[in-house]
């Protein structure tokens, strides 16, 4: 009976701890996974079912929680800073369809079909690609849509925290060289600019660093 007492007592603790891990983890991990974000979750529950099965492995497990909680913090600091090993460990988003064109060597590389891709705009209520002036594959998986009647020009987000996203310049046909010069006319730098929105031929809507440390203050 004893046994059976602390077998329940074990299964409490683990159950509280995976909910407060995931909580400090942050939203993220609740909602939409990336690949680095899958692979924590299921290191979570496998440990969480050790520590409930075996009672030798219960203080291990709590142990494991916390290496794996710094871990993760790490990991995130890591990708916030190099935007390469964040492409590499997350991806990238890909442009699925444009101006009602599919990119169908997009949907080859990402492994998408297009019974994914049909499934995906009726979801969102559309029935014709021809309608769709942009759809995009997310990092998550998920594909975000915008309507043509909702938008009259093709707008991206060419900057993103100081990176230039090559892909999304291809898509509007313009080269970085294009971008340091329209950044140049703001008498902006790269590295200012947390966040670039552009048509190919001007700077649409831009968040600096500046802007940033100014609200912050406030």
């Amino acid at each position: 009976m004893t046994e059976y007492i602390f077998y329940i007592i074990r299964t409490i603790v683990i159950f509280l701890s995976i909910m407060l891990l995931i909580r400090i983890l942050g939203k993220r991990e609740v909602g939409e996974l990336s690949i680095f974000d899958l692979v924590v979750l299921l290191i979570i529950a496998d440990i969480g079912a050790m520590g409930i099965e075996k009672k030798e492995m219960f203080y291990v497990s709590l142990l494991a929680f916390f290496v794996l909680l710094c871990l993760q913090k790490l990991f995130a600091l890591l990708l916030l800073k190099n935007s390469f090993l964040r492409n590499f460990i997350d991806g990238m988003p890909k442009v699925m369809i444009k101006n009602g064109q599919i990119a169908y060597k997009a949907l080859k590389k990402e492994k998408y079909n297009m019974d994914d891709l049909v499934m995906q705009l009726r979801i969102g209520g559309i029935l014709d690609i021809n309608e769709v002036i942009l759809a995009i594959l997310e990092t998550s998986g998920d594909l975000t849509v915008f309507r043509k009647t909702d938008y009259k020009e093709l707008v991206l987000p060419i900057i993103l925290s100081g990176n230039i996203d090559k892909d999304f310049l291809d898509e509007l046909n313009i080269d970085k060289n294009t971008v340091l010069k329209m950044l140049k006319k703001y008498n902006l730098k790269l590295e200012d600019v947390m966040y670039c929105l552009s048509n190919g031929k001007d700077l649409i809507s831009l968040k600096t660093t500046q802007m940033v440390n100014q609200k912050n203050r406030t």
